[in-house]
């Protein structure tokens, strides 16, 4: 259980527990009973995440906004069991300017706060939802402009891609392609960000399982080498095929043994997007702490993802300088409407 509940698959496990009928390894009827419970209670989440996952999106179609939801939901809907996935936030990829999105946010709630890729939006109570500029980036300014580029030239299939829930409604969410493409890099910045765990690639797993063609895969091999990230991508299929068992007809590209075990150790360690790894926690905190964290942490892989791992103090002082002057920026319309 505890494995389990640091990866955030919980429910995957639970559903592979259910196929033990004998041997040593059948589980105990109290065992049974606790993870029952656990799930009982990713059923609820789920089915309150498929309702406010589609109310957002009527919500910002209703105010002009086309948009769809990233990950969550969408994922979910690709398991065999659309309810055995563990829920985490709402992310809703929103049409629009920037400066547009914000402003309709900050309507709503003026101290919330935003990044380069995202504004928080805690509109709905109990959930944590996150309103999309973009879908992803990359520290890296030059391929990160690519990657922008990508996201912007396939937006509008996005906007107009439907799949059925559970409920019966529709939820807007990507497309198989985009999907592909998008999650995969979703993986690769968090691991540098901070951390990946198992859902990550229980996630891609079943993406992949949907299929794709011959023509389709060297579109996304492309795709990932002009993004400068075939290499992390054959780690990624090292893990799926070794760990996860996928076949090799959904591979995208030979797997990597060597990248896929460095991806692995890290996953281990730190689990669902790195919250358990105390490699690098200080008894201090604060901004400036934060920052070299984040610095020394990517500097273990600058040997072999040196692009990403150099440009992250680069874009790190960017979005710092970027808050700054969004502060003063603040103030002095404050002062000049006074």
């Amino acid at each position: 259980m505890e494995f389990a509940q640091k990866q955030a698959v919980v429910g995957v496990f639970f559903h592979g527990m259910k196929r033990i009928t004998n041997g040593e390894n059948k589980p105990t009827d109290d065992d049974v009973l606790e993870w029952m419970a656990e799930t009982s209670m990713l059923v609820k989440r789920n089915e309150e995440l498929f309702n406010r996952s589609a109310f957002a999106v009527e919500a910002f179609r209703k105010e002009g906004f086309r948009s769809c939801i990233l990950k969550g939901q969408g994922n979910a809907l690709m398991y065999p069991d659309p309810f055995m996935r563990t829920p985490g936030d709402i992310d809703i990829w929103v049409e629009g300017e920037r400066s547009k999105i914000y402003n309709y946010v900050k309507g709503f709630f003026p101290d919330t706060h935003d990044q380069y890729h995202e504004i928080h939006f805690p509109i709905l109570k109990g959930i944590v939802m996150e309103v999309h500029y973009v879908p992803c980036f990359f520290n890296n300014l030059y391929i990160n402009k690519r990657l922008q580029e990508y996201f912007k030239n396939h937006s509008d299939e996005q906007y107009r891609h439907r799949e059925q829930m559970p409920t019966g409604e529709l939820l807007c969410m990507p497309t198989n392609d985009f999907n592909r493409v998008f999650q995969m890099t979703h993986i690769m910045k968090h691991f540098f960000s901070g951390g990946i765990g198992y859902r990550h690639f229980v996630d891609y797993y079943y993406l992949l399982k949907r299929g794709f063609t011959e023509e389709e895969c060297k579109k996304d091999l492309e795709i990932f080498s002009r993004l400068k990230m075939v290499k992390f991508v054959r780690g990624a299929m090292w893990i799926l095929k070794n760990n996860l068992g996928l076949d090799k007809q959904y591979l995208l590209v030979e797997p990597d043994e060597k990248i896929g075990r460095m991806i692995e150790s890290e996953m281990v360690i730190g689990g669902d997007f790195g919250k358990y790894d105390q490699r690098y926690r200080l008894p201090i905190k604060g901004k400036v702490i934060s920052f070299v964290r984040e610095i020394y942490r990517d500097l273990h892989f600058v040997k072999e993802f040196p692009s990403e791992s150099l440009s992250r103090p680069v874009f790190l002082v960017w979005h710092q300088l970027r808050d700054i002057k969004k502060l003063f920026g603040g103030r002095s319309k404050k002062k000049s409407k006074s």
